[in-house]
Formats: structure tokens, sequence, C-alpha cells
């Protein structure tokens, strides 16, 4: 196949081109282990074998170290200010404003988007944002959390409709919002009357429109964005820990009730996961195929839960969380690794 690939290539128009092969979210690789980790990078080698000019870059959140095939790990760091003000300058913010607003918020690329939202909703003046706090009493520079939690409540701040603005914080600790949910599992909680379905239609509408905080889904429901929703449910969790926990419980029953396919059967355990119930709750819900519906949703979980679902849906586990891995745990990833070595003829 990869002969073929390249003799395909080589006859092609493009064949004196450089030619980039980009890896994402590789860590989903690693988790697989060592050997398919390596395997992967020798297909890649031997793919370079017969494109020389190809060049591969891997991006994820554990450096890539295979003995035979040595690779040139970098940091992703924070953006200069020069590059923060390009990037503000690209969403159509002036350059004089830009630079300014660089300086203010820093090289986060989340702090910058939220930024760009702010001044588009505020209007774009000739200084930077105004009353935005970015030093501590002894004139330390906060963390950028505590800058981004600032700039989300000045976009919170500009819904017009209140009702809305009250739906969409904390009721964006849901993951996918639909009418349905917000008759019956937000609207107590966040204190918004909901007494029709003409009324969570309308609801729902109005938090539709705001684009900075919600992405539309295939099936009509609404999920909060993924750029945003780990350091705003941080926020959330410290400001409405009760009203979340509310929120949470009321959409497992709304949930256990309602949940006929296999998106909203994930949304079931998803939150039986983030209230912390026992791993034999979770199993008893658990079934092939609500993997693909749960990516990158262990860092939003206690590290208790974080262990119950690392086995089930695949995803690397941090230090905290891999404290509480069962044996049986530990059993079936070494079944795992040895079914990989045979697989690749390597036993």
């Amino acid at each position: 196949m990869l002969a073929d690939f390249g003799s395909a290539f080589r006859a092609s128009s493009i064949s004196g081109d450089p030619v980039l092969f980009v890896a994402d979210t590789f860590e989903v690789v690693q988790y697989r282990g060592a050997e398919i980790t390596a395997e992967v990078i020798r297909l890649l080698d031997s793919l370079r074998k017969e494109i020389p000019r190809l060049r591969a870059v891997i991006s994820g959140r554990a450096p890539v170290n295979t003995p035979n095939y040595p690779t040139e790990n970098v940091a992703l760091n924070k953006l200069s200010v020069d590059d923060a003000a390009a990037y503000l300058t690209r969403q159509g913010i002036p350059p004089a404003v830009a630079s300014k607003v660089a300086a203010q918020v820093g090289g986060s690329p989340l702090s910058l988007r939220l930024a760009t939202e702010v001044l588009k909703r505020e209007g774009i003046g000739t200084g930077g944002i105004a009353n935005l706090e970015v030093r501590d009493w002894l004139y330390r520079r906060l963390q950028d959390s505590l800058i981004q939690g600032q700039l989300y409540r000045r976009i919170l701040d500009h819904i017009k409709v209140e009702d809305v603005r009250k739906l969409a914080y904390p009721g964006l600790v849901l993951r996918r919002i639909t009418k349905e949910l917000i008759k019956d599992v937000l609207a107590v909680p966040c204190g918004v009357s909901v007494n029709d379905d003409a009324t969570a239609r309308k609801l729902f509408q109005g938090l539709q429109q705001e684009v900075s905080l919600v992405t539309p889904a295939e099936d009509g429901s609404l999920h909060h964005r993924p750029e945003v929703r780990e350091a705003m449910l941080q926020l959330m969790w410290r400001d409405e820990p009760v009203k979340l926990r509310s929120i949470q419980t009321a959409a497992v029953d709304y949930y256990r009730n309602n949940a006929k396919t296999e998106a909203e059967k994930a949304e079931l355990l998803y939150h039986l996961a983030a209230l912390g119930r026992p791993r034999s709750e979770l199993e008893n819900i658990w079934e092939p195929g609500l993997e693909k519906y749960l990516g990158g949703v262990l860092p939003e979980l206690p590290p208790p839960s974080r262990a119950c679902l690392e086995p089930l849906i695949h995803e690397p586990l941090d230090e905290d969380a891999r404290k509480f891995l069962a044996q049986e745990d530990s059993e079936r990833a070494a079944a795992q690794q040895a079914r990989n070595f045979l697989l690749l003829g390597t036993a």
C-alpha cells in the first residue's frame, strides 16, 4: 500500500512539493501502549522513505519518545505579545488596540478568544478592555483562569434576555441543551419560569443566538463550545456548586426516563460520573458505542469517576485518578497490551 501510494504521489504534478502529515490528539494512540505508538511511528517512517519530502507533525498532550525513531518534542507555549496582537488583528481588532489588549490578557489562546468577543460586544475604543483586573494588590499578574473568568462574565452580562442569561450560567454545566432539558432540568435550579413548550422554545432560540458560548449539533441540540468549557466549568463549580449538583441530579432523573439514543445514554453516564456515583452504577449504564460521545470528558470528572471510565472510553489518566484504578483495571490493561503484541506479531 505504501509503495503504491509513493508511486502515485511521484507521478503527480505536486511530487516536488513538501508534504506535511499532521496527526492530532496523538494521546489517544499513546494510551493504547508503547507498542502501538511505535507501530504508528514506524508507519510514518516507512511513508517518509517512499516520499522523502514528507514531514510529520504530531500533536498531543504528552511527549513522544520512541527509541528507534527519535522525535523533536516542542512544547506549545503561550503566544508572545506580538503574536497575540497579530491574532487579534486577524479577528478584526485595530492594530493599536490589539497590542494593548494582548499586553492586558496575555498569550493564552482562550483569553484572546474571550477578549475578542468582549470587544465586539462592548465596542472597540482606542484603549484596551476597560476595568479588567490583571494584577493583584501586590501587582503580581493574575492567573489566566482568573482573567478568563472576568472575560466570561463580561460576555454573560451582555446577554440581553435575563432568562437566557440565567440559563447560560450555570445551565451550561450540561454538555447538550434541548427545549425539553430547559423545561424539565434547567428551569427550577436556574430560577427561570417555563410553564409551556412555547416558552421553552423561545428560550432555546435565545440561547442559540449566543454563538460564542454554544454550537448547534446534528441532532438539533446545543452544545457548550469545547474551547471554553473546561475553564468555565471550574468557574461555575467554584461559584455555584449547589446549583450545579442540582442540575446534574435533575439531568440524571431526566435521562433515566428519556434516554433512547446512544447520545442520550452517554449523557446519563456523564452526569452519573460527574456526581461521583459508584462504579457498579456506571457499568450498568455502559454499552459499546457510547465512547464516541464521551471524548475529552475525563478532566471534567472527579478522580474516582475518571478511574472508572478510563478503561471504557480509552483516554489517558492523570496521576490523581490513577490512584483509584482497581486491580481488575490493571489486569485489563496488561491483557490489552498482550493482545497488542499478538496483533503486531511481536509477542
